[in-house]
């Protein structure tokens, strides 16, 4: 009777070798991928929520300093720049007539001019800001225009860091998910030894 030839499990051929590798490193290439590309759209979804944000409080300055100017109320445009600056990223707000001259600003405030002058390192001041200019129109007749300096990167940083945080917790869901498949891995190869070995010892008993 002819014994049958079984596969040593424990034996693995060149080309099981290199298409484990080559399978290791696409994957290990597609997360990379999938990591900057997910950082990179985040860092964009952000940028623009944020610009949008502050061109929206750009326009309800708009709106409110038109009717403040038409009715040529100074108590009204103070109480709107002021109002403007009690956002915590808003460093200072400004408005402006047609002919670029500055109307009224907010307190503790200073032209964008003097804001470029200041020194890099300022307790409390980041320079990565954003100048938001937004016309005045009083229907179609233009009276002016509002300036508000924005904190960008401040007003970005919480979303910023809960995208890292998500992304920190999908790389360790995934380090977790390759511990679980080399464990599984190496369950399904013992039991194939174990297999491997009663056959042997049953065809020798034959």
């Amino acid at each position: 009777m002819k014994k049958k030839q079984l596969n040593n499990p424990l034996i693995a051929t060149i080309y099981q070798r290199v298409s484990r590798l080559a399978l290791t490193l696409i994957c290990l290439f597609l997360l990379l991928n999938l990591g900057f590309n997910s950082s990179f759209h985040s860092h964009e979804i952000l940028a623009q929520q944020t610009q949008h944000t502050a061109r929206s409080l750009a326009q309800q300055m708009s709106y409110a300093a038109s009717d403040a100017i038409v009715n040529n109320n100074p108590k009204q445009l103070k109480l709107i720049v002021n109002n403007m600056t009690k956002d915590p990223y808003i460093v200072s707000s400004s408005i402006f007539d047609k002919y670029g001259v500055l109307i009224i600003q907010s307190n503790n405030s200073f032209l964008y001019q003097d804001y470029m002058k200041q020194p890099n390192a300022m307790p409390g001041i980041s320079k990565l800001s954003s100048p938001i200019i937004q016309p005045i129109f009083n229907g179609k007749k233009r009276l002016g225009f509002v300036r508000i300096t924005y904190l960008s990167r401040a007003a970005m940083s919480k979303g910023h860091n809960y995208f890292h945080q998500l992304g920190r917790q999908i790389g360790l869901m995934l380090i977790l998910s390759c511990i679980l498949t080399w464990l599984t891995a190496r369950t399904i190869k013992r039991w194939q030894v174990n297999r491997y070995t009663k056959k042997i010892l049953k065809l020798n008993k034959d």
